[in-house]
């Protein structure tokens, strides 16, 4: 990435609060990323991408992820009896 770029999507929360874009605070590393309003650093490439349809593609493969893993909690719940004496 280069300094040209001044923005970057963010899709590490994106579960709770949807793809957000944020503008690029200080140097630009090639693999870590601070956005304004956030004190926190980002991996670019799993955590923010530079190009939306990058950041899209991210988030969809996180709520399918996300989708599979309360299926499973689901189907563990409903297996789950109980009964006199437990």
């Amino acid at each position: 990435m280069s300094e040209v770029t001044k923005q970057v999507w963010l899709v590490k929360y994106c579960l709770k609060g949807g793809i957000t874009r944020h503008a690029v605070v200080g140097g630009i590393d090639k693999k870590y990323i601070r956005v304004e309003d956030h004190c926190a650093y980002y991996v670019l490439g799993r955590d923010c991408f530079v190009a939306r349809a990058d950041a899209v593609a991210a988030a969809e493969q996180m709520r399918t992820k996300r989708l599979a893993s309360l299926r499973k909690s689901i189907r563990k719940l409903e297996k789950m009896q109980f009964g006199e004496g437990e």
